[in-house]
Formats: C-alpha cells, sequence, structure tokens
C-alpha cells in the first residue's frame, strides 16, 4: 500500500499567515533603519565640517568660523576667516527654496575683488569686480541642489569663504544639473 503526505489545507494557511507576520515586522524594522541612516547621513553633513573647520584653528590655517542654521532651512551656512576684518565677503540673504541670494563685499578702500564659486570643491565660476563694496546678486539655475562656496579674494589676498551646503541632497536630487550663475555682475 502506497501512502501519500500532503499539507492540509488548514496547514498551509496556517504557514501563510506565519510568513505574513514575519515579513510584515521585518519590513516595519527596515523602516525605522532607513529613518535612522537618514538621520545619520544629516548629522554627519553637519558633523564633519565642523571637525574639519576645528582643526584649521587649530593649525592655524583660518583665523574663525561661524556656522549658521535657520528654522525651516534645508541646509546650513558656514562662513570662515582666513584674515582679519578689514575686508570681507558676507552672504546678504539666500532662500533655499529658490536657491539664490545676495552677496555683500566690503573693503576700507578700493581693490580688485575676485569671487570663486565651487560647487562640490570644483571651481565652477570666478567674477571679479574692482570696487570697495557692492552687492552681488546670484541665483543657481533649475536642477540638483548640492553644496556650495564663494571663496572671496581682495588684491589677491584670501579674506574668507562661505559655504552653503543642504542637508540630504540625496532626498533633493532633481533630474537637471544646474550650475551657479551671478546676475547683474561682470564677469
Amino acid at each position: 500500500m502506497v501512502s501519500q503526505k500532503a499539507f492540509t489545507l488548514v496547514e498551509l494557511l496556517v504557514a501563510v499567515m506565519i510568513l505574513a507576520v514575519v515579513s510584515s515586522a521585518a519590513v516595519f524594522s527596515l523602516g525605522g533603519f532607513s529613518t535612522k541612516m537618514s538621520e545619520e547621513t544629516v548629522r554627519n553633513r553637519i558633523s564633519l565640517p565642523i571637525a574639519d573647520l576645528d582643526r584649521a584653528i587649530r593649525d592655524g590655517s583660518i583665523g574663525s568660523y561661524r556656522m549658521s542654521f535657520s528654522s525651516g532651512a534645508l541646509g546650513y551656512v558656514s562662513i570662515t576667516d582666513f584674515s582679519g576684518p578689514s575686508a570681507s565677503g558676507s552672504l546678504r540673504s539666500f532662500d533655499w527654496n529658490t536657491s539664490s541670494g545676495v552677496f555683500a563685499i566690503s573693503a576700507p578702500s578700493s581693490g580688485q575683488w575676485t569671487v570663486r564659486l565651487a560647487q562640490d570643491n570644483k571651481i565652477v565660476r570666478t567674477v571679479s569686480v574692482k570696487t570697495a563694496t557692492i552687492d552681488v546678486p546670484f541665483s543657481f539655475e533649475t536642477g540638483r541642489r548640492e553644496s556650495y562656496s564663494a571663496s572671496f579674494f581682495f588684491d589677491s589676498d584670501p579674506q574668507n569663504r562661505i559655504v552653503m551646503a543642504y542637508f540630504d541632497r540625496d532626498n533633493l536630487l532633481v533630474a537637471e544639473e544646474f550650475r551657479l550663475r551671478f546676475v547683474g555682475a561682470s564677469v
């Protein structure tokens, strides 16, 4: 006599229910892991530049730095000072949603200002202006939001550097690339 072994319908339903419960628990825990990793990414995008700036202060390559965080902003701004307060470039305003703003440059006497704009530490544009004080509007063309910087030089002497860094660029990617451009400044 041949005996046939098979699972009953009840046994199959119990196995499927167990798999469903285990799967839902796994998906729920992976969701928490994803959130934790996003928070870790944001934390690193803030703490690593601060550690680099602290090292630069200790070795004397910069004089001071300031970081600012605005409520509801998509990132932070850091300003690094290389020399004394005689001449400086500053960020008068920056709108994180439209990626545009105004730099203010000022010095006690007229001279040659050079502003080097960089995207992820690669210079994308250099603007030169002969004056003591001027406001320079700038904007980003549509596209991906990353970290941008402006390095200010007065008569070839480094003055300061401004970095505008988004917290989490992976969540802010847009299909089109863009270039930083100045509005109404001579190039």
